[in-house]
């Protein structure tokens, strides 16, 4: 045995003394060492008379040894110890688009218009908005049933009342109504403000038109009369003066020139008195002011309406200056009533427990997917893999979803179709390459079974290389740091008594074999 090799066996790998010794011993420089590891030369200098490295010092240290010391004998091998499953996130999402597709196949109740839309996604996500959408209207539903009902009881106990307000939250047809309603009355607002710009601005144009035409030809008159009375004894101030007042007279008159208009005045009031409907089917509507439209309507006044069925453009303003006032308050009631609404809706939610989307993170243990798609969770002897769907149980967290499809609720299947799913992957074995230091103790290639291996460690472990035909593939295994005992557990019968015999004739102890001596 070489001097090197028994210096080796000496080596103490915990001791920062002992590995500065070895690494000077194979002329590496106490510089490069002290580079190597990061620290300043007198620090391995202290190394050797026999002062403490830290662990990460210590580690470093290790680490550049291994790099001095290469193991003449060591043998590297390619082998798979653990095999991978395609249930990464982008897997487990098809397979959540595929099942719902199949199970919608199976509903021929649903009308042909919502089996489009789930036909027509070709991805979760486009998918989940279908399954919003009718969560949506399912929660609604359910919402405006206790609304209703709510309603009902009310008329019951109130019987002898005049008027009971029907609503103190206003149901979701009326929630979707409102917004539309106050986009009407902010565009009928815009087109009142508009008429009385574009007659403002058409008055201007009858002045200046006014003014070129009988200013102008008065003007002219004027001067004919001053040329053909300039000896006659007249007061031209005078005049002038009496004529400019009729022509002032004049304007004043030509300005109303019949300014009666029925649009868009009567489409604003008619947006109008939708909005106060809205105040009035709540019974928090007196708050913001409304009356009942049966009585006397405080938002215009009488004189609005004309016989003729025209209106003056006065009574435009006064009505866009009471639409204005109403929209505020409208949008104060419907921001009031959506909170109102939001807060029934989410107690039904928690009540009704329904699925309002797929996602892997919700239907799957994300951990457990996590580890089968790394290949940290089934080994290459696992007895799973002959039964992939053994471990569906351990992945799903639910095997049914509850949904809500066409005003009904039903429930989507999953563990049927994940076993069928897990049965049809096929497992892709993680190859890496693996040195072993030590001695070969045993070695036999069999036709049907391939080659075993087995090797001794410089510490007296074992290591077993086997053949073996995993996921159709022929691939060599690996059991690393075993037992004599404990390696012979993983030995086919027709080659255990030869194995034994190898280890025995190598040393390796066995507690049914008699030691002598």
């Amino acid at each position: 045995m070489s001097e090197s090799i028994i210096h080796n066996q000496k080596l103490d790998k915990d001791c920062a003394k002992s590995i500065v010794e070895q690494l000077v011993s194979l002329n590496i420089p106490r510089s490069e060492i002290a580079r190597r590891c990061g620290v300043n030369q007198s620090r391995i200098n202290g190394w050797e008379n026999g002062e403490k490295a830290g662990s990460e010092n210590l580690q470093k240290l290790r680490a550049l040894l291994n790099l001095r010391l290469p193991n003449q004998k060591a043998a590297t091998f390619k082998v798979s110890k653990s095999v991978r499953l395609a249930l990464a996130k982008e897997d487990l999402d098809l397979f959540l688009v595929s099942q719902m597709k199949a199970f919608i196949g199976e509903l021929p109740s649903l009308p042909f218009e919502l089996r489009e839309k789930f036909d027509s996604a070709e991805s979760l996500e486009s998918l989940n908005k279908v399954i919003a959408t009718q969560y949506h209207l399912y929660v609604c539903k359910e919402v405006d049933s206790d609304l209703y009902f709510t309603k009902r009881q009310e008329h019951v106990f109130n019987q002898m009342a005049p008027y009971v307000k029907p609503f103190g939250v206003l149901p979701s047809s009326y929630q979707d109504t409102m917004h539309s309603v106050l986009e009407q009355l902010k565009k009928a607002i815009q087109e009142a403000e508009e008429q009385i710009v574009k007659k403002q601005h058409r008055e201007q144009e009858n002045q200046k038109f006014f003014r070129s035409t009988v200013e102008h030809s008065i003007s002219n008159t004027l001067q004919r009369s001053f040329a053909l009375h300039a000896n006659a004894d007249i007061n031209l101030e005078n005049v002038q003066k009496e004529l400019l007042t009729h022509i002032h007279k004049a304007l004043e008159d030509f300005q109303y020139s019949g300014s009666y208009f029925s649009h868009p005045l009567s489409e604003l009031i008619r947006t109008m008195e939708r909005v106060a409907q809205f105040l009035d089917d709540s019974q928090f509507g007196p708050k913001y002011g409304t009356m009942r439209l049966d009585g006397q309507n405080m938002y215009y006044s009488d004189s609005i309406k004309k016989p003729e069925g025209f209106i003056e453009f006065d009574d435009i303003e006064f009505a866009i200056d009471s639409a204005k006032k109403l929209q505020g308050d409208f949008e104060k009631f419907i921001e009031e009533q959506q909170e109102r609404y939001s807060a029934l809706f989410k107690l039904k939610e928690k009540e009704l427990e329904l699925c309002s989307k797929l996602g892997s993170g919700k239907v799957f243990h994300q951990k457990v997917c996590e580890a089968l798609a790394s290949g940290k969770e089934l080994g290459v002897q696992d007895t799973r893999l002959s039964n992939l769907a053994v471990i569906a149980d351990s992945i799903l967290k639910s095997d049914k979803l509850p949904i809500a499809l066409n005003g009904k609720k039903y429930e989507l299947e999953l563990l049927n179709g994940l076993k069928e799913m897990l049965n049809d992957l096929t497992p892709e074995p993680i190859i890496h390459p693996v040195q072993i230091g030590g001695q070969l103790v045993f070695s036999k290639e069999r036709e049907t079974k391939g080659k075993t291996l087995i090797y001794s460690l410089n510490n007296n472990d074992l290591v077993l290389l086997q053949e073996a035909s995993i996921c159709d593939q022929q691939l060599l295994t690996i059991e690393p740091k075993l037992a004599a005992e404990e390696l012979l557990t993983h030995i086919d019968d027709d080659i255990r008594d030869s194995v034994k015999q190898s280890l025995l004739e190598h040393g390796y102890m066995f507690s049914d074999v008699e030691v002598l001596g």
